[in-house]
């Protein structure tokens, strides 16, 4: 009996340390708007795993079909301007995150920006529920910076700018 507690009771301690040194966050998904961002459309999580993160999504209230998913540079939604002095909704967030200064948008598995991600597939009903990985992100890299949902799918090429994914419609910040 002694042996079965004193089993248990390691075992306890080293889920608990093995809890505690695994890294997770989890923040809300935000609506942007002219003013920066509205309102609370759902969830999203960030797990460190040994090939990278996982991203999951969790959200209702969206327009059904694919949009594109990318890790931009920074973590403000305010609204900037366009050169041509129109308004770019969460232009703060500035563009896809490419620490390597590539200058392409090559999707999740090529040599462009590493803040290209898998797009995210909105269901009939409005809904998401999607876990997307990347081995080109560190759980690290993520402070500081905003996951947006795009308009439109991706097209992982340069033409249209950014692969066609257009508007920025949602955020979640780090």
């Amino acid at each position: 009996m002694k042996i079965l507690v004193k089993t248990a009771f390691i075992s306890l301690v080293l889920s608990a340390f093995l809890f505690a040194q695994s890294k997770s966050a989890t923040t809300d998904i935000l609506e942007l708007n002219e003013k920066g961002v509205g309102k609370k459309i759902g969830t999203l999580t960030v797990k460190e795993t040994k090939y990278g993160i996982e991203i999951t999504v969790k959200a209702s209230g969206l327009k059904s079909g694919k949009v594109g998913f990318h890790l931009h540079e920074k973590n403000d939604p305010k609204p900037t301007k366009n050169p041509d002095g129109s308004l770019l909704i969460g232009g703060g967030l500035g563009g896809h995150w490419d620490p390597d200064k590539t200058g392409v948008h090559a999707g999740p598995n090529g040599n462009g920006h590493r803040g290209d991600l898998e797009e995210l597939i909105v269901k009939k009903d409005g809904t998401i529920s999607q876990t997307v990985k990347s081995s080109r992100i560190k759980f690290s890299d993520i402070k500081g910076k905003g996951f947006v949902i795009h308009a439109n799918p991706d097209n992982y090429m340069n033409e249209p700018v950014n692969g066609g994914t257009g508007a920025r419609v949602y955020t979640a910040l780090f």
